[in-house]
């Protein structure tokens, strides 16, 4: 795969710093990434999930 630039041009027009575009955005740059990488990525939004899930305090934790 190529490597792309992944920074937002400076003469980028609104439309392409919307919502959708950056949902858009960061799904291609997930898929561009290494596997290695993807699943440290969910790794570590599980923890964050769990971690979170222990601050609110208002919903059981599942195993």
């Amino acid at each position: 795969m190529a490597i792309e630039n992944w920074k937002i041009a400076e003469d980028a027009a609104d439309w392409q710093c919307d919502w959708e575009s950056a949902k858009r955005f960061q799904l291609r740059y997930f898929r561009s990434l290494p596997m290695i990488d993807k699943v440290r990525a969910v790794e570590e939004m599980c923890r964050l999930a769990r971690s979170l899930r222990r601050i609110d305090g208002t919903r059981p934790e599942r195993s």
